[in-house]
């Protein structure tokens, strides 16, 4: 009797412990894979801060480049502005145009540089929403020229505590991207409207959309899918939306064209 029950105290022992070996061998399993996962992790924000550190160098080159470049368009503006007095006639009026429309791009550049290479210091006060967009607009379309581009403002009337400057750079660097997007005219369309919490600023353009491989990236700095284009307008822009604690995204839309929604806080808590 007693032999039966060593036995069968054997076999429960020997089935505990092939339970354990099988528990054992599972939770190494899992561990490995865990260790699999920190390691991919590790590798991946080792690359990430890589890049922080290359594009933290190329900003401080860039930021000393357009320091640079700033006092040489004070000196173009100048001679501009002594052209303008000197009884030009229509065509040197129109050249004159020209070089300051081409002028006023590069000194837009030249501070998206410069603000995007520090730490953006919001100073937020109660201001009218069609104030901060109107300004925007109106130093946009002194760019426009004869691109036969429509524009179509739709603001609603109220304030908001807001950064004013740092949000009219947000809305001119979406327009400049939206007339740079219609380079044969077209419709460009700017909404600005006021919820109990939220001002919601939208700009729509009517060129090809953004291919969909493309909208993870296009707030990136120095990403551009344009000739010539700084990659910093956009990524500009999500630096100022999240400095004043609000959101941007870009969409494309049904009919044909982009999107860039940006929402920012009416009232900070």
């Amino acid at each position: 009797m007693a032999g039966v029950e060593s036995q069968a105290t054997f076999h429960e022992l020997l089935a505990q412990y092939d339970l354990a070996l099988a528990r054992l061998g599972q939770s190494h399993d899992e561990l490995l894979a865990r260790v699999s996962e920190l390691q991919s992790e590790v590798a991946r924000k080792n690359d990430l801060l890589a890049h922080k550190e290359r594009l933290a160098a190329l900003g401080e080159v860039a930021a000393g480049v357009a320091h640079e470049i700033r006092n040489p368009l004070g000196g173009i503006r100048l001679y501009l502005d002594l052209l303008d007095r000197g009884g030009l006639n229509a065509d040197g009026v129109a050249t004159v145009e020209k070089i300051r429309r081409v002028v006023s791009r590069l000194d837009r550049v030249v501070r998206d540089v410069l603000l995007h290479s520090r730490e953006l210091q919001v100073q937020a006060r109660s201001v009218s929403l069609c104030s901060v967009i109107m300004d925007a607009v109106n130093c946009a379309t002194q760019e426009l020229g004869d691109g036969g581009i429509t524009l179509e403002v739709e603001v609603d009337e109220g304030q908001a505590l807001l950064d004013p400057d740092l949000t009219a750079r947000l809305v001119l660097n979406l327009l400049a991207n939206a007339v740079q997007a219609m380079p044969d005219g077209g419709t460009l369309r700017v909404l600005g409207r006021l919820t109990t919490e939220s001002c919601i600023i939208t700009v729509e353009d009517e060129g090809p959309g953004i291919a969909p491989e493309r909208l993870g990236s296009l707030f990136s700095p120095f990403f551009t899918t344009k000739a010539g284009g700084t990659g910093l307008g956009l990524s500009l822009c999500r630096k100022i939306a999240h400095a004043q604690g609000g959101s941007i995204e870009a969409q494309n839309r049904p009919q044909g064209g982009a999107r860039f929604v940006c929402r920012l806080p009416r009232v900070r808590t």
